[in-house]
């Protein structure tokens, strides 16, 4: 049996600007024709992050909305990963509020910034996030019962953990390389 390649392009992050590179996207605009021509050349899922009108790094639903209805339109082939980074400005409430508003087929969550300051409450919030994230379709349930609706999770959050490490190894081994 062949093992697909999955490629996921990261093409802006939340702290790279224009002055840092011309080409990184900003706008939604550009991330959506960085989407395009990232999926023309084999990236099978996009990892995106939305700026606001000054290029910050924003954690906004509408503005995440707006992008990935454009994305859908646009490269409707493409898998679409959105991210809670907090870059030390959102808390872990206003993380997992993006994502329940938005509901993404695909987010990413840092668990060290969803802990926060590691005390009980946060502890809490976060065993909380992740339960439902994890026993519901962000929202909606999936599957006839609990125990199919954690079987749902478990194998979606393989997919993506897999995605994720190849990834890792991926650009390890490049910098390995690079500094040789």
């Amino acid at each position: 049996m062949t093992r697909p390649t999955i490629i996921m392009a990261a093409p802006n992050g939340a702290r790279k600007v224009k002055t840092d590179h011309p080409a990184v996207p900003v706008t939604i605009v550009e991330t959506i024709a960085t989407a395009k021509e990232c999926h023309a050349a084999g990236a099978s899922i996009l990892h995106a992050h939305v700026r606001d009108d000054d290029g910050k790094h924003l954690l906004d639903a509408g503005r995440y909305g707006q992008l990935l209805d454009g994305l859908r339109q646009e490269v409707p082939e493409m898998l679409v990963q959105i991210t809670t980074e907090a870059v030390g400005i959102y808390t872990p409430e206003q993380q997992a509020d993006l994502v329940f508003a938005l509901k993404p087929d695909f987010v990413s969550v840092g668990f060290r910034e969803m802990i926060g300051d590691n005390g009980e409450a946060a502890r809490a919030l976060a065993k909380q996030f992740y339960h439902q994230s994890l026993t519901e379709h962000l929202g909606e349930k999936v599957g006839e019962d609990d125990k199919q609706a954690d079987a749902v999770a478990i194998f979606r959050t393989l997919i993506i953990l897999q995605a994720v490490i190849c990834n890792t190894l991926i650009v390890w081994n490049i910098l390995r390389r690079w500094n040789n």
